[in-house]
């Protein structure tokens, strides 16, 4: 059963990946919607920001301002729907009782608490951010490519996305250690 989940999520990941060159289409036309300014259109700008941001809202055409109200909203949902999927992931683990075999783990390879906290943390963090991976990808790489609003290709991309993991690991299983830490003190 597990197999086929992650299966389902890698298939899902690719077929998103797979949308990148039909997005890059969209990216040229949505360029070139919004006037150009210069510096005089620049110069006359009114010094209140409320009537400025007025004025530069004018020279979007109304299919900018659908796609970028569309892109602001759509990412309200995203940020509800990435919460409710991190509770889904969480509410798996426990349920699966993988956190169980991965504390158990931690805890055969150290007898210190806090060695066993910043073990555990580590592979919290791993699993987490694998699980989470077809949203991530969507959210952060395909999402932008399909507003126009980043031009990175997938390797370069990925690869800074592996860096925020591992400093994920470092900063949250430091974190993690410090506030258990401070919780068994407190008992």
């Amino acid at each position: 059963m597990k197999t086929k989940g992650a299966l389902a999520v890698w298939l899902l990941s690719g077929f998103l990946c797979s949308l990148c060159p039909a997005v890059a289409e969209e990216v040229s036309s949505a360029a070139s919607s919004i006037a150009a300014a210069g510096d005089a259109w620049r110069a006359q700008l009114p010094h209140d920001p409320a009537a400025a941001t007025q004025a530069y809202l004018a020279r979007l055409s109304p299919a900018a301002k659908a796609r970028s109200d569309a892109y602001f909203e759509g990412g309200y949902w995203l940020q509800a729907g990435g919460f409710l999927y991190g509770l889904v992931i969480a509410w798996v683990l426990l349920n699966s009782r993988l956190s169980v075999r991965m504390r158990d783990l931690a805890e055969r390879r150290s007898r210190r608490m806090p060695l066993q906290t910043a073990l555990y943390a580590v592979q919290y963090i791993v699993v987490t951010w694998l699980a989470s991976l077809p949203l991530i990808i969507y959210q952060g790489f395909l999402r932008e490519h399909q507003y126009g609003l980043a031009t990175q290709a997938f390797a370069p991309w990925f690869g800074e996305q592996l860096i925020g993991l591992g400093l994920s690991v470092v900063l949250g299983s430091i974190a993690l250690t410090v506030i258990y830490g401070v919780i068994r003190r407190a008992r």
